[in-house]
């Protein structure tokens, strides 16, 4: 296996880990990377591990001759989105759940 190969895997195992929901656990990593080295398309490779379905078609639309090394860096890039993503999420709930302890509290007082 080459080294973009082992830094492909390595890196969605990790992202996997991290909890972000981007990566793939260790067996459908080593299933996209095996489906590669044996020639697949992108495509057919991701599809079988469950690799999300926008990396590939990002990677497929840079026609790269590396896939693995593309994909590889193009995944600390989703790392961070995924990050930012979550981020806003809980920033946007807190209001939320302000307003509701606002409302529920305002229906206590008034009855």
């Amino acid at each position: 296996m080459n080294r973009a190969l082992t830094d492909l895997r390595d890196t969605l195992v990790r992202l996997r880990a991290g909890g972000l929901g981007v990566g793939l656990d260790a067996r459908s990593a080593d299933r996209l990377v095996s489906a590669l080295s044996d020639g697949r398309s992108l495509a057919d490779a991701s599809e079988g591990a469950g690799l999300d379905p926008r990396l590939a078609r990002s990677v497929q639309a840079a026609d790269v001759d590396d896939v693995p090394a593309a994909l590889a860096a193009l995944l600390p890039l989703v790392e961070e989105v995924e990050g930012h993503r979550r981020r806003l999420r809980a920033a946007g709930t807190y209001p939320l759940v302000l307003a509701g302890s606002v409302g529920v509290c305002a229906a206590v007082l008034g009855g």
